[in-house]
C-alpha cells in the first residue's frame, strides 16, 4: 500500500506543478476535490492514522472543497491562501524551535490566506507548485525509502533537506506555470478544408 500511495502522490505532485494553474482556470471542482480532499487527509490523519478514516476524510474534503471552489469565489482563494500559509509553516516551523508550532503555523495561514485574497493569479500559481512539490517530493522519498513519507509533514519532522528541495522543485514548478499561462496556443478561426483536383 505504501508503494501505491506513492505513485499516487507523484503523480498528483506532477500534475500540480506543471498544470495547477491551468487546472484551476478548466476545472475548479477538480482542483476543489483536491484540495479538499489533502484538507480532509491532513485533518484526519491527525487524529486517527487507519486507512479507512482518511479516505473518508478525504471523501468529505473533497466534496466540501469542490463546493466551495465552484460556489464561493472569495473562498477559494481563502482556502488555497490558507493551504499555501499551513503548508510553509509546517515546512519552516522545524528551523523555528524558539516557537511553537502550532503559532508558526497559524501565523503564515492567515497571513498568506489574506494575501490571497488580494492577489489571485500569483497564490494559485504559488499553492499549486507548493503543494503539487510537496506531494513529489514526499512521493519519491516514500517510493524509495518504503516508509510513510508524509508522517514527516504532518507530524513537522521534515528533514531541511527534504524542505529544501521542496521549495526549489515549488520554484521551479511556479517558474513553469508562468510561462506556460503566458503561452497561447491559437486555434484555428475556420475549419481546414482539404480539397482534391478531380
Amino acid at each position: 500500500m505504501i508503494y501505491i500511495t506513492a505513485i499516487l502522490y507523484i503523480l498528483i505532485g506532477l500534475i500540480l506543478i506543471l498544470m495547477g494553474y491551468r487546472l484551476f482556470k478548466k476545472s475548479l471542482l477538480i482542483l476543489g476535490f483536491l484540495v479538499g480532499a489533502i484538507c480532509g487527509m491532513v485533518i484526519i490523519s491527525a487524529f486517527s492514522i487507519t486507512l479507512p478514516f482518511i479516505l473518508i476524510g478525504m471523501l468529505i474534503g473533497g466534496l466540501l472543497g469542490a463546493f466551495l471552489f465552484k460556489k464561493v469565489d472569495f473562498a477559494v482563494f481563502l482556502v488555497l491562501g490558507g493551504l499555501l500559509g499551513s503548508m510553509l509553516g509546517q515546512i519552516l516551523a522545524h528551523n523555528m524551535p524558539q516557537f511553537p508550532q502550532w503559532i508558526i503555523i497559524a501565523v503564515f495561514t492567515v497571513i498568506i490566506a489574506i494575501i490571497a485574497v488580494l492577489i489571485k493569479r500569483p497564490i494559485i500559481i504559488a499553492a499549486t507548485a507548493l503543494i503539487g512539490a510537496v506531494f513529489l517530493v514526499m512521493g519519491t522519498v516514500q517510493l524509495i525509502t518504503g516508509a510513510d513519507a508524509m508522517n514527516a509533514i504532518e507530524s513537522g519532522k521534515i528533514t531541511q533537506t527534504n524542505a529544501i528541495i521542496i521549495l526549489i522543485t515549488a520554484l521551479f514548478g511556479a517558474v513553469i506555470q508562468i510561462v506556460l499561462s503566458l503561452i497561447h496556443i491559437s486555434e484555428p478561426t475556420r475549419p481546414l478544408y482539404i480539397s482534391y483536383a478531380v
